[in-house]
């Protein structure tokens, strides 16, 4: 199959670019054919997808009022849905502890990454000049190569639960021809961007 799978509509006119499901260049780090070969991955013969996961990444909406800060946090993933949506958003899959702090991220992919993502408010206390408080950020990832069917991701923000998504959300997709995505059960490094 092609890495640049066609879908049936028009070219993504705000990105600019021909409708395809991704114009990334391939996986890098496949399984090994040979075993003693130099992998970077805990086995010869499981392929490595490079996920990437968000804790924050900080924005401001200014469609509030008064504008509100506001973080990204989202699991980035491939292969990618059609029209980068999740196959399964479902309250069963998805889940937002309070609605009032974290909502679904209009923005869920490009030509390069899809993302499931949520927005979680930044509580105005935390920042320096109405408080100068500490805010907690983080998420816990559960990963069980035994039984990926309980594998999740729960993110915090603002020292409270904000979402959570479950193994099911990224499901199978046949309209692209795409298998289950896992919550990721490789060693990933953390890199932080201050």
């Amino acid at each position: 199959m092609s890495s640049r799978l066609k879908l049936a509509r028009p070219v993504d006119t705000y990105n600019d670019w021909p409708c395809a499901d991704s114009s990334l260049p391939g996986q890098r780090l496949s399984a090994c054919t040979c075993p003693g070969e130099d992998h970077p991955g805990p086995n010869v013969n499981v392929g490595r997808s490079a996920p990437e996961v968000d804790i924050v990444e900080a924005q401001i909406d200014v469609g509030r009022s008064p504008w509100t800060g506001v973080v990204s946090q989202s699991l980035q993933l491939a292969p990618f849905d059609d029209y980068y949506l999740i196959p399964d958003n479902s309250t069963r899959s998805v889940t937002i502890a309070n609605p009032r702090y974290t909502r679904a991220n209009g923005w869920v992919g490009g030509e390069f990454q899809q993302a499931a993502s949520h927005l979680t408010d930044i509580e105005r206390d935390s920042y320096r000049m109405t408080g100068g408080g500490f805010t907690q950020w983080g998420f816990e990832l559960h990963a069980e190569p035994e039984n990926r069917e309980n594998g999740y991701i729960t993110w915090v923000g603002g020292g409270r639960e904000a979402w959570t998504l479950r193994n099911s959300a990224i499901g199978p997709n046949p309209r692209v021809d795409v298998g289950q995505r896992l919550i990721p059960e490789e060693p990933m490094a953390m890199v932080s961007q201050l």
